[in-house]
């Protein structure tokens, strides 16, 4: 109730217009497409996402629908009275749910006030009226709100001139508003559209079949429609957060040696400053789209069996169980390497009478190793007594330690137009040449990218119909890199191979 009350206290102070206006003007406080987060002060706290889906007309009505509402929650644990003490939890998540509780629609009439309707029926009015600078009002029990600003400024990363009002709340804090863009900053509430990329991330799972009953050495194979929560590690004990991936599609390469990924993911930051010296902080970066590559051999792709349920809990009682199974996708760097870092992996989960966690996190080495794509895990070693821990290190492979021959792993019957073939690995000390059959002639352009989709290479040539290509790899480092061939409007190629 008391997320209701302040989500309600949010919207209210949106239904004031930015300007002194008449009262038919219409003023939108949402628009389709944008998406916002709202930190609600709770015990525990939560973070409440919604994605205003659709909006549509009734009579003359505007009527905006909201949708893919997730919740962070942290987990209710029931100790029993032989505990002595019940330990707090850690353990959050993400939690989709159907719109029970911000609202089934928000209803904006021609004429009078705003509603918000919720499913359960309840219909609440949000008055929208002309208020000068100074002007005080009261919209929610015990709270009022007070106009300090009404002018014209420059709105968002484009710079859009617009109508923007800001108040000051009994409370505590400033409450922004744009005519065109809405709610632009209030207290407990972030919105996406201005956040940073977020940190990187590595994966805790727990599968629902048998714990422990996994290959270390066989990362997991996502299919479209799986979610994962990750666990996020920042440098030190003071910044952490957690993340919601969500797998969109897999594809195989017509080699069937290499898998791609992609989907999305959205994460929170938890920051408490250097040396745990600041406030909380809490950041909301937007959802963020991935691509991501994993070269697997001929043979493992169809082997691979997938994981469906990941982040399912064993009821209490059933014993100590730890995670064996998991993955980490490491960017490199430019030149496809780790310099002087090495990763370690590590998560526990733990359960028995008294009390579950699952935890996980990040240690950093000085050595040099370097990972592309999906590495593999083994066990490092087991401690503790009630809440035991497994640890894992996540094994790479050294810069330059490749084999000493280039294969193209992509031999394409049919190679399209603006088709891309990945060279994976590259130890080639000389350059690589191709030979192209089958094709019409004419101009041709190469580009080469690497695993983070950044251009190292580009060059345009002039060929016949069969052309011998030269790439020089000998001149880029050891990782992941792709070459898009794009040929004349018309032009087909029958073969790539390797010289």
């Amino acid at each position: 109730m008391r997320a209701l009350v302040s989500l309600f206290a949010l919207l209210a102070m949106a239904a004031a217009p930015a300007l002194a206006q008449t009262t038919g003007a219409a003023w939108r406080p949402f628009r389709v497409g944008h998406t916002h987060t709202f930190e609600v002060s709770t015990t525990p706290v939560e973070l409440e996402t919604v994605r205003l889906a659709a909006g549509r007309l009734i009579g003359a009505d505007s009527v905006y629908d909201f949708a893919d509402f997730y919740r962070r929650t942290t987990q209710n644990e029931v100790y029993p009275p032989t505990c002595p003490t019940s330990p707090s939890s850690d353990f959050a998540l993400f939690r989709r749910e159907r719109n029970t509780a911000f609202g089934a629609e928000l209803r904006v009439p021609a004429q009078g006030s705003y509603e918000l309707r919720m499913t359960d029926g309840a219909t609440y009015q949000l008055p929208r009226r002309a208020l000068p600078v100074g002007a005080t009002w009261a919209f929610a029990p015990g709270i009022t709100a007070t106009v300090m600003l009404l002018e014209v400024q420059l709105v968002g990363t484009a710079a859009i001139r617009d109508s923007v009002m800001a108040a000051t709340l009994s409370g505590g804090g400033e409450v922004m508003l744009s005519k065109s863009f809405g709610l632009l900053n209030a207290p407990d509430l972030r919105t996406l559209a201005l956040a940073a990329a977020p940190l990187a991330l590595h994966l805790l799972t727990i599968p629902e079949r048998a714990l422990g009953g996994l290959s270390n050495d066989t990362p997991p194979d996502w299919q479209p429609g799986d979610s994962v929560l990750w666990s996020e590690s920042g440098p030190s004990i003071c910044q952490s957060g957690w993340a919601l991936t969500r797998y969109l599609n897999r594809r195989v390469n017509l080699a069937g040696d290499s898998v791609y990924y992609s989907g999305t993911t959205q994460s929170v930051t938890i920051d408490y400053g250097v040396g745990c010296s600041s406030g909380r902080v809490v950041r909301v970066d937007p959802p963020q789209v991935f691509t991501r590559a994993r070269y697997v051999g001929v043979a493992s792709v169809r082997a691979s069996e997938p994981l469906r349920q990941v982040m399912a809990i064993p009821p209490a009682g059933q014993g100590f169980s730890y995670v064996n199974q998991g993955a980490y996708y490491l960017p490199p760097d430019n030149q496809g390497c780790f310099s002087g870092w090495r990763f370690r992996y590590s998560a526990y989960y733990s359960i028995d009478s008294c009390r579950s966690t699952l935890d996980g996190r990040v240690d950093f080495g000085r050595t040099y190793e370097t990972l592309n794509g999906f590495g593999t895990l083994s066990t490092d070693g087991v401690w503790g007594d009630q809440g035991r821990v497994v640890w894992f290190r996540l094994n790479g492979q050294t810069c330059g330690t490749r084999p000493a021959d280039l294969r193209l792993l992509l031999v394409a019957p049919k190679l399209l137009p603006a088709e891309s073939v990945q060279l994976f690995p590259n130890p080639a000390t000389t350059a690589a040449r191709l030979r192209l059959t089958g094709t019409k002639g004419g101009a041709l352009t190469l580009t080469a990218t690497d695993a983070l989709g950044r251009r190292v290479w580009q060059q345009t040539q002039v060929v016949g119909p069969a052309a011998g290509l030269v790439l020089p790899t000998g001149a880029w480092a050891p990782g992941v890199y792709y070459v898009r061939v794009a040929l004349p409007e018309g032009a087909r190629t029958v073969r790539l191979v390797s010289e």
